[in-house]
């Protein structure tokens, strides 16, 4: 079907861009366009004119700074995980003396912080659709099985908008209000996504270590994460999805961010998965059959009246599967840690089964506007 006329405008900046909007109700935004071209082509969409936001200088890019590091909402996904996994000081700072072992050394300040979020990127699409589809984009258009809200959620990331009234930063928890549904006003647009440093590393690079009397970017809690998924089978998107963040001290879980996608009308958290993460010793004998049953009651945290369900996958049965992904999820995120990398007495990878990170499926028409 070819697409209906409208008018195209391409903004020079982001206060132009809001100018367009304001001007012309029945615009429309465009950056990676893998949410607004399907839906011109089959008649879903019929805005009268289109604003281009694709190549603003003010929206590419990926600040990494000493307490967050901050996406811009036109960054490709690809610039993302270029970026993103770039160890840079890192490594330098491992071999002017970093300590044995350090599980940071080698590893770049999103892989540290974020490692979720970058496996999350890794499973949207194809390379062609991670060239052109936006960061932004992607949790603007809030579709329920896509990759990157769980990611963001288990990061504590919040997102950028601005209108006509100056700039706000809301929360993802409060970002996301339902299926393909956000807080984002017709009037605004986003402008980046800011994800928080965790707790226990300081990403500064800052300062001497002699100074500060211990190595720099010495980690006091060894942090990690993952993200796995069940490929829809049609459209690529993640049937289920799990991101995990955990932090292990002294070889205990002492945090867990557990989220899931595909299950709801929205990415939700799993918060009691987490509680009974919490506390568990991965060192330790039995662990495995601890995790396994921290993850049992996974569907407890899903809603019946959000659950989510099609013709292919009913709701039912992404609830049913819902603990096997949150295991390999939780398995994967300790086994990304010192700890869980040591592999104690029961450790808790050895059974993991194997996980779908959907990077063989059909994926298309991912990503969005980042309106």
């Amino acid at each position: 079907m070819f697409p209906p006329s409208f008018d195209y405008h391409r903004a020079s900046s982001v206060s132009e861009a809001l100018s367009l909007l304001a001007e012309l109700p029945d615009a429309t935004l465009l950056a990676g366009g893998h949410a607004l071209l399907p839906r011109l082509k089959n008649g879903r969409a019929e805005p009268g004119a289109v604003v281009d936001v694709s190549e603003l200088p003010e929206l590419i890019g990926v600040d990494v700074g000493s307490e967050a590091t901050v996406v811009g909402a036109a960054t490709t996904y690809a610039t993302l995980l270029e970026t993103g996994t770039e160890a840079g000081d890192a490594d330098e700072e491992s071999d002017a003396g970093g300590s044995v072992g350090d599980p940071t050394a080698g590893r770049s300040v999103l892989e540290q912080h974020a490692p979720a979020f970058l496996e999350a990127t890794r499973a949207v699409g194809d390379r062609q659709i991670r060239n052109r589809g936006t960061v932004g984009g992607n949790l603007a258009e809030a579709h329920p099985e896509s990759d990157l809200p769980a990611a963001a959620l288990v990061a504590d990331a919040s997102v950028r908008i601005r209108g006509s009234g100056g700039e706000r930063e809301v929360a993802v928890e409060e970002f996301l209000t339902g299926a393909f549904e956000s807080a984002v006003g017709d009037d605004e647009i986003v402008t980046a996504v800011r994800i928080p440093h965790v707790d226990g590393w300081d990403g500064s690079n800052g300062g001497d270590a002699e100074e500060n009397g211990s190595d720099r970017n010495e980690p006091t809690v060894d942090n990690g994460g993952a993200y796995v998924r069940k490929t829809h089978p049609t459209s690529g998107y993640a049937m289920v999805g799990v991101a995990v963040r955990v932090g292990i001290d002294d070889g205990v879980i002492a945090s867990a961010r557990v989220a899931a996608n595909g299950v709801a009308d929205t990415a939700l958290r799993l918060s009691s998965v987490e509680t009974a993460l919490e506390g568990i010793d991965v060192t330790t004998e039995g662990v495995g059959e601890r995790v396994t049953a921290a993850v049992e009651n996974a569907p407890a945290d899903v809603p019946e009246a959000t659950r989510r369900g099609d013709v292919h996958a009913s709701a039912e049965y992404r609830v049913s599967v819902l603990p096997t992904y949150v295991e390999r999820a939780v398995r994967a995120a300790v086994d990304s840690t010192e700890a869980g990398s040591d592999g104690g007495p029961d450790s808790v990878g050895d059974s993991a089964p194997d996980s779908d990170s959907g990077r063989n499926g059909r994926r298309d028409q991912q990503g969005g506007e980042p309106r």
